[in-house]
């Protein structure tokens, strides 16, 4: 009777080991099923806000880029043409000129405090600092040389009631393209274009109106 009651005492307490060893199994799997969850979680965070760092950084480097690498702006005048039409699109280099001077025959965009609406212009650079420029039969003089503009149609005329004896250093003398209708150089009070002024210079140019139209 003794030795029964030791087998079935022997088997019960190895029921409640494997009851027990049973029970640890579950919470252990239970705690790496949860560990796993709580892992995958952490790393969609860590995936998203990597993505939003992505966006955010490709939103600011997009703005600075177009604000002051490549701008765009709409001319709203015709004293550029036939070179650029009046409702084109002119497309900037705001970066152009920090390591390089402006050249005679770049296209500029510039603010000139001279003016009293204090608007954006753009207009051609024809003089550069210790230049003379003269008018003389319809043509541009540099320093007593007629200047050659290929960009301009063959019977244009350039006529100015003054001529300009020494354009001042750091400083640039503009004429628009539309000869007979532009507000430039010549007839400003202060005529000339500080460095510091210079927005950019033209790359290219969306002629908007002329497609508009060549759809519609």
């Amino acid at each position: 009777m003794e030795k029964g009651d030791g087998m079935a005492g022997g088997r019960s307490s190895r029921k409640k080991m494997a009851k027990k060893a049973g029970k640890k199994a579950m919470v252990e799997k239970n705690r790496k099923k949860a560990d796993k969850t709580e892992e995958n979680r952490n790393g969609r965070v860590v995936k998203l806000g990597t993505a939003a760092v992505v966006w955010v950084s490709a939103a600011v480097c997009a703005y600075l880029f177009f604000s002051f690498v490549i701008t765009g702006a709409r001319v709203s005048t015709s004293s550029m043409e036939p070179t650029i039409k009046q409702g084109d699109i002119a497309l900037v280099n705001g970066l152009a000129y920090v390591k390089n001077d402006p050249q005679r025959g770049d296209i500029v965009i510039f603010k000139h405090d001279g003016l009293a609406d204090g608007g954006i212009l753009i207009k051609r650079i024809i003089g550069l600092p210790g230049d003379s420029v003269t008018f003389a039969d319809g043509y541009v003089y540099i320093n007593g040389e007629p200047v050659y503009e290929s960009y301009l149609p063959r019977d244009t005329e350039t006529n100015s009631f003054r001529n300009f004896d020494e354009i001042p250093q750091g400083c640039y003398f503009v004429l628009g393209d539309n000869r007979e209708d532009s507000l430039d150089s010549r007839f400003w009070d202060d005529p000339y274009v500080k460095r510091s002024e210079i927005r950019g210079k033209l790359m290219t140019i969306i002629p908007l109106t002329r497609m508009i139209k060549a759809v519609f």
